[in-house]
C-alpha cells in the first residue's frame, strides 16, 4: 500500500514509508520526540478515495474545536512499548481493508498491546476532550472515522483506530406544561416527543414519591442511592433515548442530568421547577 506523507512545510513526498524529512522512524521524531508530522494520507492501489485503511500521522491540536462542538470519538488502540513491534503492527494494519479491520485490530491488540484494554481487543469506547493525555487526544481529534493514527506518549507508541464519531448530548430545560402534555396526550404538541419513546426518571426519595407522584412509568433513581445505580447507569437506562429527569424543585435532577451527560446520554430534559411547579398547574398533585 502506497503511503504519501506531507512534510512540515506542506510539500508532498511519496514512497513506502519515506518522507522528505526522513524515514518513518525519523519523521516520528519531529518536535519533542513524538509525532508532529502535518499529515499522512494513503491510497489504495494509488487511487485517492480507496477503501483501504487510511493511516495518518498528525497531532496538530484540535481539542478546542472538539470541546466547543461536543465532538466525541469512539476508539480502540494498541499500546506498544517495544519499538520493534511498531513496524510489525503497522505493516499488518496498512494492507487491511476497512471491512476487515475489526477482527484484525482486535487480534493484534490481544497479542501485542501493553494496555489492559488489549484483553478486550483494545476497545476504549467513547472519548471526549479531557479524558486522555494530550498527544493521544491530538491524534484522535485530528482524525476521522475509519482512520488509523499513530502517536507517542510517555507510555509508549499508540496505534489508534478511530471507529466512529458523534456529538455529545445536551441538557434541555423542560417546562411542566410540556411534561403535562406528554403525560396526558402521550405526545408533545410539536410532535417531537412521544411517551413510548422516552424514559422517565424520578430522582426523589421514596418517601417523597409516596406523598406526590406523577402519572406515567417513572423509574426511581434516588440521588441518595447514587452509589448503587450511578456506576451502572448506562446499562440500567438507554443512553440513546430521550431521558426526562424530575425532582422536587429541579436542583437534584439538574445534578443527575450533568452526571448522565458525562455517561454519554444523548438527549436529557430537566423538568424546570420539578414536581413543586407541576402541582401548580395540576391541583390533583399534592404540594409538599
Amino acid at each position: 500500500m502506497l503511503i504519501r506523507y506531507c512534510n512540515r512545510v506542506g510539500r508532498w513526498a511519496s514512497g513506502h514509508g519515506v518522507a522528505q524529512c526522513g524515514t518513518w522512524k525519523n519523521a516520528n521524531r519531529i518536535r519533542g520526540g513524538y509525532l508532529r508530522g502535518r499529515h499522512v494520507c494513503s491510497w489504495a492501489g494509488g487511487q485517492e478515495g480507496g477503501d483501504s485503511v487510511v493511516v495518518l500521522q498528525h497531532s496538530v491540536l484540535e481539542r478546542e474545536r472538539a470541546l466547543k462542538t461536543g465532538r466525541m470519538v469512539k476508539v480502540a488502540h494498541i499500546l506498544l512499548q517495544n519499538e520493534g513491534d511498531v513496524g510489525r503492527v503497522m505493516g499488518d494494519i496498512a494492507g487491511i481493508r476497512v471491512g476487515d479491520l475489526s477482527s484484525v485490530f482486535g487480534d493484534l491488540a490481544r497479542e501485542y498491546s501493553a494496555c489492559p484494554s488489549g484483553k478486550n481487543g483494545g476497545e476504549l469506547g467513547w472519548v471526549s476532550v479531557g479524558q486522555m493525555v494530550g498527544e493521544f487526544e491530538d491524534a484522535c481529534f485530528r482524525s476521522q472515522p475509519e482512520e488509523v493514527v499513530r502517536c507517542r506518549t510517555e507510555y509508549g507508541d499508540h496505534i489508534i483506530w478511530i471507529q466512529d464519531e458523534k456529538m455529545q448530548g445536551e441538557i434541555k430545560p423542560m417546562s411542566v406544561e410540556e411534561l403535562s402534555e406528554l403525560l396526558t396526550c402521550e405526545r408533545t404538541a410539536d410532535g417531537q416527543l412521544e411517551l413510548d419513546t422516552v424514559q422517565l426518571i424520578d430522582v426523589r426519595e421514596p418517601s417523597e414519591i409516596d406523598i406526590a407522584k406523577l402519572p406515567g412509568f417513572w423509574k426511581v433513581f434516588s440521588l441518595s442511592a447514587f452509589g448503587e445505580w450511578g456506576p451502572n447507569a448506562e446499562y440500567l437506562l438507554d443512553p440513546d433515548k430521550t431521558t426526562i429527569v424530575l425532582c422536587h424543585h429541579g436542583i437534584r435532577s439538574a445534578q443527575v442530568c450533568q452526571f448522565l451527560l458525562k455517561k454519554n446520554f444523548n438527549d436529557l430534559r430537566n423538568v424546570t421547577g420539578g414536581i413543586n411547579a407541576y402541582c401548580k398547574i395540576d391541583p390533583s398533585i399534592p404540594e409538599y
